[in-house]
């Protein structure tokens, strides 16, 4: 398991252990899966604290 600062991520399984924080939006069929990793997107998507999907590119900014 990794702690990613909000909650535990499981990769054997690809998912968090505990549902996201933040709630699902009505108009993004995605959101409602709050165990899901980066919204089933880990290619273009990183999630660095467990609570939000970010572009990669805008990740590469985060780690600077």
């Amino acid at each position: 398991m990794i702690y990613m600062q909000a909650r535990y991520y499981n990769p054997t399984i690809g998912r968090f252990l505990t549902p996201d924080n933040v709630l699902p939006s009505p108009t993004d069929s995605l959101s409602y899966d709050r165990y899901a990793y980066t919204r089933n997107n880990p290619i273009n998507l990183i999630d660095p604290t467990g609570n939000f999907a970010w572009a990669a590119f805008i990740g590469q900014l985060w780690t600077v």
